[in-house]
């Protein structure tokens, strides 16, 4: 299980749409070019090439279980994937179950984060929020 974000006393406000969006192009990008170096090790031994999908896939799955529900892009970013009810970083599960959504139902997903909870169908679906990581607590 993840410890609480250590920055993260209370309620902390939720995170942009425009930064939830820049982080999301930072993580696709980490996973293409993953995928990408995977494919070229796979080839230079003669296996299989489709490792680098598996490579990128499961970046894109479970990279919000990352420390402090961080993945490369969110931390960038200065955000975090938090569970909805303890506060605690997302878990490699939940990371998971956020994710599936956005793989499988693509911007119908991302629609939902427009929404006055700003919480796409996947953050229902695995009880997460994201949050401002750093920003300072509401007075």
């Amino acid at each position: 299980m993840n410890a609480p974000l250590a920055s993260v006393p209370g309620d902390l406000p939720p995170a942009s749409i425009s930064r939830r969006l820049l982080a999301q192009i930072i993580d696709s990008a980490i996973a293409l070019l993953g995928a990408v170096v995977v494919l070229l090790i796979a080839r230079a031994f003669g296996l299989s090439e489709s490792f680098s999908v598996l490579a990128w896939l499961l970046y894109m799955l479970l990279s919000d279980g990352l420390p402090g529900g961080q993945s490369i892009g969110k931390r960038v970013m200065d955000i975090a994937v938090l569970h909805a009810g303890s506060r605690e970083a997302c878990s490699w599960g939940r990371s998971f179950l956020r994710n599936a959504t956005l793989l499988v139902l693509g911007v119908i997903d991302i629609v939902f984060a427009l929404g006055s909870s700003r919480r796409r169908l996947g953050d229902r679906l695995a009880d997460t929020v994201v949050v401002r990581a750093g920003a300072p607590l509401p007075a």
